[in-house]
């Protein structure tokens, strides 16, 4: 019996470690002992355990960038979606002449082919794990009044005001990106005010770059979740989550998005008094 006991033993740690493995304890390895045949196939278990691992790593991550892209996607989706029905809701209801009628058709239709383009780079950012995205020039001013624009109907309806102070500076970055990053700080700002209150945008050449700070007089985040707030799927306010579909990812990706361009980015909030987001760019012409 004991003779027997002995010889059976390495199967049946075999045994053992396959049934681990089977439960989910993918790290699960064999001492190997000797050079006999029980020893060869230990080595290619272990062997195959690790190869398993691997894979089930590289299947949580794909999983893991899948459902940040479709969050994240929806995430981004309703700004321009909140434009796009504030403008139709103008020009279905109001009276107006053609040339306006004219002026918010293209805004319809600049905000669809957005959510077009915003989808692949989304994509590409996300799942693909892309970098080399083409960046040009662009007018920071020019960027802040075409969002301001495309907010009106939101700001309107809030009584929210807009005070701009840009100086006349042109950034090198992607544009869809760049402008996901500060409509989403934009619309973080309109929803922590809910009612009347102002959101301030300045943008200033400085000795370390290009400053650009967006800040509002709105609720404010806790210091308990201030370090937190950047995190994927952290959600300051979990009570937002039931109000708008919201899962948590709009800083996140601002955050990735602006490490795309050098940037860094720094929040500052006093709960009741507001918050201010300060970026810095070292790539401007």
């Amino acid at each position: 019996l004991a003779l027997s006991m002995w010889i059976t033993l390495p199967i049946r740690r075999l045994s053992q470690a396959a049934k681990e493995i089977g439960a989910g304890d993918y790290k699960k390895r064999i001492v190997i002992r000797g050079s006999d045949e029980i020893t060869d196939l230990a080595r290619e278990f272990n062997r195959m355990s690790e190869r398993l691992e691997v894979s089930v790593t590289e299947l949580k991550d794909a999983a893991q960038r899948q459902e940040a892209f479709v969050g994240s996607f929806a995430h981004e989706m309703k700004t321009p979606l909140t434009s796009i029905i504030g403008y139709s809701d103008m020009l279905r209801s109001k009276q107006m002449t053609e040339e306006e009628r004219m002026i918010y058709g293209d805004y319809i239709y600049q905000k669809g082919r957005r959510l077009e383009n915003l989808s692949h780079k989304m994509l590409e950012l996300i799942v693909l794990k892309k970098t080399d995205f083409q960046m040009r020039k662009m007018s920071l001013k020019k960027l802040f009044v075409t969002i301001t624009e495309e907010l009106a109907p939101v700001l309107e309806e809030r009584a929210i005001r807009v005070r701009m102070s840009v100086e006349n500076i042109q950034l090198v970055a992607e544009p869809d990106l760049i402008k996901t990053v500060f409509l989403n700080f934009m619309d973080n700002s309109i929803k922590a005010i809910r009612s009347g209150g102002e959101i301030r945008i300045r943008a200033k050449r400085t000795e370390k770059g290009v400053l650009v700070t967006v800040a509002d007089n709105g609720k404010g985040i806790p210091r308990k979740d201030l370090d937190r707030a950047t995190e994927s799927f952290y959600m300051v306010d979990r009570s937002r989550k039931h109000e708008n579909g919201s899962v948590g990812l709009g800083l996140s990706i601002c955050k990735q998005i602006l490490e795309l361009h050098g940037a860094c980015m720094r929040i500052k909030s006093e709960e009741g008094k507001g918050t201010k987001i300060e970026i810095v760019f070292r790539r401007s012409v």
